[in-house]
């Protein structure tokens, strides 16, 4: 367990200095509430049951839509802004279908890697860190 941790600890590190880099896409010199916007793939691991299912999350910040699935799972929902900047992000996420299926009320912490590849990290209702992922601009 405390392996895990300490990967999952490398691993959020390493997104947090690459997101401090400089880049040269148009997409990087965006707007900083758009660099979220956008449809990201990817494949989530839980780190207390050693398991992973698929993430699928689609944004449009001016609208203040912020859609999550996880297909492989059945379930899904929506974030609610806590905070966020021109690199990450920290969501309350409400899980509206599948609710027999994945955590609810638990916390997301989105950060900007690069123009297209963000973190994902959940921590259950209580705090503790549950899962993380690296994901993917589709769209």
């Amino acid at each position: 367990m405390k392996i895990m941790r300490a990967i999952a600890v490398i691993f959020l590190f390493g997104a947090l200095i690459v997101s401090c880099g400089t880049g040269g896409s148009a997409r990087e010199s965006a707007p900083a509430s758009e660099w979220i916007d956008g449809v990201w793939n990817g494949t989530g691991y839980q780190m207390d049951i050693r398991s992973t299912w698929t993430i699928k999350l689609t944004v449009n910040r001016s609208a203040d839509l912020f859609r999550i699935e996880y297909p492989s799972l059945a379930c899904g929902g929506e974030w609610r802004v806590v905070d966020f900047t021109s690199h990450s992000g920290r969501f309350l996420e409400k899980i509206v279908f599948g609710r027999d299926k994945c955590a609810d009320n638990g916390t997301i912490v989105i950060t900007r890697v690069d123009a297209d590849h963000i973190s994902f990290t959940h921590f259950y209702e209580n705090g503790v860190m549950s899962a993380y992922a690296t994901l993917t601009r589709v769209r």
